[in-house]
């Protein structure tokens, strides 16, 4: 006679087995040392249902080795019959309660390898991910969890990976990724243990720093599936202090989940913080800027170009409550933060800058819902919130001014590179490769030197192919010399003044001609022309300001400038007096009566005419505008229309 488990009785083992994992649930997700309770399956009568039924009696009796000695035997005789499954499952809880980890995962494990097509496969995946924890081994725990398909396992089962996956991040010490499996297994979870689940988020919450707060708004930015978990993020971040997060995340819930049954509560919540830290009158400014250190230089013409927006504005819209609040930031991070802190606390409406370490600075105000406008270079700034704007052009707007000119205006398709070999000239020749090639044109040569270079000879030589010596190159008939290979039709040299004028005359020496010379903003100093000379001629640049620009409000504020101050303004001067002119302009107006209103203000802002040209933010909060082409001619720059 043939003895089969009933298909009745695994249902009834999975229910059981449902239940004890409910019982650990309850307890959270940390495993304690578990009691074993025996599973009561039903067979016929006979020789297996016997040996089975003992087994099961030694486990009452607390007899674990006799236990997993008549297990093993049932095994060894029986191992073709579905009892084996459950008796494996049985084996692997006695291991766990006798504290032999090894040996409860091997016998999961082994579950797992030799009946494939069990129904208790995902049951002993879940059981191993708790000994991986109990047992200490948390990067093993999350790289299994990881691998457990979404819908594999039933919702109350996924919630447990969930739970223990994010308590593994816990102990490896990252919080952002613990809520973001956190919140996960709230989604799944019962209703009786979302509270518990709950007190887990915002304990792990509370642990967050502001650089984990943006990293995980943007991770669930990126999962369609997942970004409706805003709206639950918000309310972690509200109750944990970090209103301006807590904003940002509600309004990227109510924008990607318009049908969501949570919008009226997001929105009320918005209210919520709006009126809660913003009840104050706006008519202040911040400043944080470098006024001390080694970019002093810098912090004193941004202060510039702010002040004389004051006084212009003052007087010409009669506004005189409005003022500005000024904080030294040094080059500290922390003098940095603190300055973002102190002008927040001060109730400053929105500040300016800073122009170094600006991302601790924008991490900052983002947590505390104050719009910042840096003035920096650094691309990744603005992306830290919907607080965070940039008013600078950075090396990657430059390039794509240069070759945008290029290749749409000159239509020009062979580029070579000259670069220092420093961060500065790696920046823009990668820039520039890249955009070159995604425009369709090519680069044909490329040569680096040394920062402490002087003689650029060899540079000059190896880029026209004159450096070595080539079998069958084509000679000149009238010097008996080798022939330059000039295979470009344009030349970029992302270098200071100085170093260029040096670079220039190499070229001519060597019948580099015919080809267009391209340079970043530094190149916009009279020291070029002063030093290149001829060599200069037709150069081409970019800027962000020109001082000679022919518009009325260009030349007012290069007057009033120079009549103030004694001396000409540059860029810097110039995006900080339209950066507090813009700034100005909207706290004034009557429906911006709180932060977040000047926020979406700027957000909406396009094409505000300032002296740097027209001035809108993208969805990024970055700027975009149109900056200036300069040419070299004669002794002086010349504006580029294009």
């Amino acid at each position: 006679m043939t003895f089969q488990l009933k298909r009745f009785n695994i249902m009834k083992f999975k229910v059981k087995l449902l239940i004890a994992c409910v019982v650990l649930f309850l307890l959270g997700s940390c495993v304690p040392k578990p009691a074993v309770v025996p599973v009561k399956v039903k067979l016929e009568p006979g020789p297996e249902e016997a040996l089975f039924s003992n087994a099961e009696k030694m486990i009452q009796q607390g007899a674990y080795a006799d236990a997993l000695s008549l297990y093993q035997e049932y095994l060894e005789k029986y191992s073709d019959r579905p009892a084996a499954e459950a008796a494996l499952m049985n084996m692997g809880a006695i291991y766990s309660a006798m504290e032999n980890y090894k040996e409860s995962r091997n016998t999961y494990q082994r579950l797992i390898r030799e009946y494939p097509e069990s129904s208790f496969i995902q049951d002993a995946r879940v059981q191993l991910l708790g000994l991986f924890y109990t047992d200490g081994k948390y990067n093993e725990l999350i790289k299994e969890g990881k691998t457990i398909p979404e819908g594999s396992l039933s919702p109350i089962h996924m919630a447990r990976v969930y739970l223990l996956i994010g308590d593994a991040y816990i102990q490896t010490g990252f919080p952002a990724d613990a809520l973001y499996f956190y919140m996960k297994a709230h989604e799944k979870a019962p209703s009786y243990e979302k509270e518990s689940i709950a007190e887990k988020m915002n304990s792990s919450a509370g642990q967050l720093n502001s650089e984990d707060t943006r990293a995980l708004l943007n991770v669930l930015k990126q999962k369609p599936d997942e970004v409706c978990m805003m709206y639950r993020l918000g309310l972690i971040l509200y109750n944990t202090g970090k209103e301006g997060n807590a904003r940002s995340a509600l309004s990227e819930f109510i924008s990607k989940c318009p049908g969501d049954k949570n919008m009226y509560d997001a929105k009320r919540l918005i209210g919520i913080i709006d009126q809660k830290v913003e009840v104050f009158k706006l008519e202040t400014i911040g400043c944080a800027l470098p006024l001390s250190g080694p970019y002093k230089i810098y912090g004193e013409k941004a202060l510039k170009g702010i002040e004389l927006a004051l006084a212009k504005f003052s007087s010409k819209s009669g506004y005189t409550t409005i003022k500005i609040r000024v904080k030294d930031t040094g080059s500290e991070p922390e003098k940095v933060v603190n300055a973002i802190k102190e002008l927040s606390n001060a109730k400053a409406a929105a500040i300016i800058g800073p122009l170094v370490e600006a991302k601790s600075a924008a991490l900052e105000a983002q947590d505390r819902g104050i719009p910042m406008v840096a003035l920096t270079q650094k691309d990744d700034v603005a992306s830290q919130g919907e607080f965070i704007f940039r008013n600078f052009f950075s090396p990657s707007m430059q390039v794509k001014a240069i070759v945008s000119y290029a290749m749409g205006t000159l239509k020009l398709k062979k580029f070579a590179i000259i670069y220092p070999n420093e961060n500065y000239g790696s920046i823009f020749m990668n820039l520039f490769w890249d955009e070159v090639v995604a425009n369709g044109g090519r680069i044909v040569g490329v040569q680096h030197y040394n920062v402490s270079q002087t003689d650029f000879t060899d540079t000059v030589k190896k880029l026209v192919g004159l450096y070595y010596d080539v079998p069958g190159r084509k000679m000149n008939p009238e010097t008996d010399e080798p022939e330059p290979v000039i295979d470009f039709e344009a030349l970029f040299i992302p270098e200071a003044p100085k170093k260029a004028a040096l670079i220039m005359p190499q070229l001519a020496y060597h019948d580099v001609e015919n080809v267009y010379f391209f340079g970043t903003n530094l190149w916009h100093s009279q020291k070029l022309i002063e030093l290149a000379d001829r060599y200069v001629q037709g150069a081409i640049m970019v800027d962000g300001f020109f001082a000679e620009n022919d518009s009325q409000e260009v030349k007012d504020f290069v007057s009033v400038f120079e009549e103030t101050y004694g001396e000409k303004p540059g860029f810097i001067e110039a995006v900080s007096y339209d950066t507090a002119m813009m700034l100005f302009t909207l706290i004034s107006k009557p429906d911006v009566g709180s932060r977040s209103d000047l926020m979406m203000e700027m957000r909406k802002l396009k094409d505000y005419m300032g002296v740097t040209g027209l001035t809108s933010f993208d969805d990024n909060g970055d700027v975009h505008k149109k900056f200036y082409l300069l040419r070299v001619k004669g002794e002086e720059f010349v504006q580029i229309e294009y």
